[in-house]
């Protein structure tokens, strides 16, 4: 259908304007809170270890739908452990990493009006993000207690929402308590990140058997929660992009050349012996590495 102003056609950039204005707007019709507490501290339930279990990317959005690429990105996040306290929140997940003294606004509102308002997964379409699209066990009508997470120098994360309107939605990343065993976190590329509590038992799961550890790289990452989970993303993403250019007719030479260059990365990261820092900067810059190579092909082969 050709979209006209009179009998005029729009020009291809007004009309993006226009539905991005027009969305935006339809954002404020809905973005009024029914209350708003003041900064609190954490609450007990939030405080301790949690992990992230499922990584939920809007599926009523065509460029997350799982006909793009982009879904081999959030292996990045799978794994990742935020660790809450008083007086710290600290996490291995890309970007932020720390968010010191900890504070959270309580925004009571709806399931529907938080995604619609806050994430900008689509913001030039008509039609805004809804829970279901997030695949949230939540109606768009449920009432929800929304907890925003601020820290000392303001809300964390606050560069979430690209594209939509600062006035409308809910700054930085947001909780919402799902049960007392899971949470889901907004939290970045446009992700709800589902995450379960840790208990201080929980056994390290690395992508090989621990009970078979013998260098003291492979020790390390099985005695850490944390690391094992990485280890574990880099597996899947390397093995995902595997089979992903396999699929797409990449060359054999060069799908050779990819598993020499996990090989080669492998032995480098064996360097870092006990290192856990060095441990980590190396999964993390990994699965960078291979997000880029799928990234790559993907656009050069379109």
């Amino acid at each position: 259908m050709n979209s006209t102003y009179g009998n005029t056609p729009l020009p291809k950039r007004y009309l993006a304007t226009l539905l991005l204005v027009l969305s935006l707007v339809g954002s404020a019709c809905h973005s009024k809170d029914d209350s708003i507490s003041a900064p609190v501290a954490l609450p007990a339930s939030l405080i301790g270890t949690w992990q992230v279990a499922e990584v939920h990317a809007d599926q009523g959005n065509a460029h997350w739908s799982g006909t793009k690429e982009d879904k081999y990105n959030i292996y990045k996040f799978l794994g990742r452990v935020f660790v809450l306290t008083p007086q710290h929140l600290t996490t291995n997940a890309p970007r932020d990493k720390r968010c010191d003294t900890p504070k959270i606004i309580v925004h009571h509102t709806t399931a529907g009006r938080v995604v619609e308002t806050s994430i900008a997964s689509r913001p030039l379409a008509m039609a805004r993000p809804t829970p279901k699209d997030f695949q949230l066990p939540l109606s768009d009508d449920a009432p929800v207690e929304v907890l925003s997470l601020i820290c000392k120098d303001g809300p964390y994360v606050g560069n979430l929402g690209g594209g939509l309107n600062p006035n409308v939605g809910i700054d930085g990343a947001w909780i919402i308590v799902l049960n007392k065993e899971q949470i889901a976190l907004r939290w970045n590329d446009e992700t709800i990140l589902v995450l379960n509590r840790l208990a201080e038992n929980t056994k390290p799961v690395a992508s090989f058997n621990c009970a078979k550890a013998s260098s003291t790289v492979e020790k390390t990452i099985c005695a850490s929660v944390p690391l094992a989970a990485y280890d574990q993303s880099v597996a899947q993403t390397y093995a995902l992009a595997l089979e992903y250019f396999k699929t797409k007719n990449y060359a054999a030479a060069k799908v050779a050349g990819f598993k020499e260059s996990q090989r080669l990365w492998r032995t480098q990261r064996n360097t870092c012996d006990a290192d856990k820092m060095c441990l980590e900067k190396f999964m993390g810059d990994r699965i960078v590495e291979i997000n880029y190579q799928v990234a790559s092909y993907a656009n050069n082969n379109q």
